[in-house]
C-alpha cells in the first residue's frame, strides 16, 4: 500500500548509452548537452537509473589547464536525479584538454 517513493540505483561509469551518440572535441561542448563518456584514463561520466548528466552553464575555456595545455572546464547537473537515490555523492565538475574527444548524446 505504501511504496518507496525513491527508486534506488547504482552509478555506472561510462556506460554504453541506449541512444545515438557522437564524439566532439571538448572545446565544442555547450550548455544543455548530455555528457555520455570521456576517454579511458579520464574522469568517468556517471549515469544513474538510465539518466546521464547534462551540462549546466557554459563551459569555461582555460588557456593552460592542469596538463599545461588548453583545457575546458564544465559543470553538470550531477548528482541531481529527482526522485531517485543513487547512493554516493558524485562531483558535478569535469575538465578535459580542449582537443580531447568527448562522447555526447546526438
Amino acid at each position: 500500500m505504501f511504496g518507496n517513493k525513491h527508486k534506488r540505483c547504482a552509478y555506472d561509469e561510462n556506460a554504453p548509452a541506449p541512444f545515438p551518440v557522437y564524439q566532439i572535441p571538448a572545446r565544442l561542448l555547450q550548455q544543455g548537452m548530455t555528457l555520455v563518456a570521456l576517454p579511458e584514463g579520464w574522469h568517468g561520466v556517471s549515469s544513474c537509473c538510465g539518466r546521464w548528466p547534462v551540462i549546466v552553464g557554459e563551459p569555461r575555456h582555460v588557456e593552460r589547464g592542469a596538463t599545461g595545455k588548453p583545457s575546458v572546464r564544465w559543470t553538470t547537473d550531477e548528482p541531481e536525479v529527482p526522485g531517485q537515490d543513487c547512493g554516493d555523492d558524485r562531483s558535478p565538475h569535469y575538465w578535459a584538454e580542449a582537443d580531447l574527444l568527448v562522447t555526447v548524446a546526438a
